[in-house]
C-alpha cells in the first residue's frame, strides 16, 4: 500500500497511477503448466487479448473486436530444466494495462489458470481463512515502483508470495 502525506503527495500519486507507465507493477503467478513454454520453448513474450463484461456475474473475458485493449508482459521466472516433473511454474505478470481481472483472464486465456483461480480456473477451490497455508489464489503483487512525489527519485518495493520458494525448487 502506499500512502501520500499531504494533500500535494495524494494529487501527484494520483496523477501517477493514472498515467500510462508512470507506474509499474509485477506480479507472480503460480500455474501449473505455462502452455506459451510447454508449445513453444518461448521464456517471455506478451499477451495482447482485449477484454469485455462477461454475461456471468463479476467475470471478464476475452473480445478481438469490441473489448478494452489489455496487455500483459510475461516472463518465466523458473523455467523447467530436464526432464523432470514440475508441481508449478513461476509465471512474472507485468500489466501495461489495468482492467479488472486481467492477469487471471489473460492467463487463463493462453490455458494456464492460475493455480486457486476458482473464477477462471478449472478447480474449483474453496478458501478456508482459518488455514493460511491451505488453497489460495497464488497471485501475488510482486514489485511496485513509482517516482517519489516530492524528491522524484525512483521509489522501489517488492515482496516474495508465501509460496514462492516452494514453487522455485519445483518440488
Amino acid at each position: 500500500m502506499v500512502f501520500a502525506r499531504n494533500q500535494d503527495s495524494a494529487s501527484k500519486l494520483c496523477q501517477f497511477w493514472r498515467g500510462r507507465g508512470q507506474v509499474t507493477k509485477v506480479y507472480l503467478a503460480k500455474v501449473k503448466e505455462w502452455k506459451p513454454y510447454q508449445e513453444e520453448q518461448t521464456l517471455e513474450g506478451r499477451i495482447d487479448m482485449p477484454l469485455v463484461p462477461s454475461e456471468e456475474r463479476l467475470k471478464w473475458k476475452m473480445a478481438t473486436t469490441t473489448g478494452k485493449p489489455s496487455i500483459t508482459l510475461w516472463k518465466l521466472h523458473n523455467p523447467p530444466t530436464g526432464a523432470e516433473p514440475t508441481n508449478s511454474i513461476v509465471v512474472e505478470l507485468t500489466p501495461l494495462t489495468g482492467r479488472t481481472h486481467q492477469l487471471r483472464v489473460h492467463c487463463a486465456s493462453v490455458g494456464s489458470p492460475i493455480e486457486g483461480d476458482s473464477l477462471y480456473g478449472n478447480e474449483k477451490i474453496q478458501w478456508d481463512p482459518m488455514q493460511p497455508d491451505g488453497l489460495m489464489l497464488c497471485l501475488h503483487a510482486h514489485e511496485l515502483s513509482f517516482t517519489h512525489p516530492a524528491t522524484e527519485e525512483i521509489m522501489k518495493f517488492t515482496s516474495m508470495p508465501s509460496w514462492y520458494e516452494a514453487s522455485a525448487t519445483c518440488d
